[in-house]
């Protein structure tokens, strides 16, 4: 069976729902075109706003091909796996719920190029 998208973004996240949204943020000017990727945000049992602000994120944001999952086991490892499971891409990026995403994501056979920066960096941060 042929994947669904060329790229998988897993971010996995904990109580963090505003730097989740900047890094969402970075994601809405990508050049690929958005019917080649997906975003699985997993939700690792967050006990904040976490999951409202993605809920009204997404509503905010329909281009997104975005959805959150629910790992109630907690810590990174099992939240990663659990976005991993959920992916329908052929490539798999994880990246944290802090970092953003620079605009050019390249996905060829058989190389991808993903430039990722903490989200307190990008103010500084250019593209390749």
């Amino acid at each position: 069976m042929m994947p669904e998208k060329r790229l998988s973004l897993v971010i996995a996240t904990y109580n963090r729902g505003a730097k989740l949204c900047t890094t969402l943020d970075s994601l809405l000017v990508q050049t690929l075109p958005q019917e080649q990727w997906e975003v699985v945000v997993v939700n690792n049992n967050s006990t904040d706003d976490t999951a409202a602000r993605f809920a009204d994120y997404v509503v905010a944001h329909p281009q997104l091909d975005a959805r959150m999952v629910l790992e109630t086991e907690q810590g990174v490892s099992a939240a990663r796996n659990r976005g991993i499971a959920e992916s329908r891409g052929e490539y798999i990026v994880v990246i944290d719920d802090d970092e953003r995403v620079v605009p050019e994501i390249r996905v060829g056979s058989p190389s991808l190029d993903v430039e990722v920066h903490r989200t307190d960096d990008c103010r500084n941060a250019r593209p390749r």
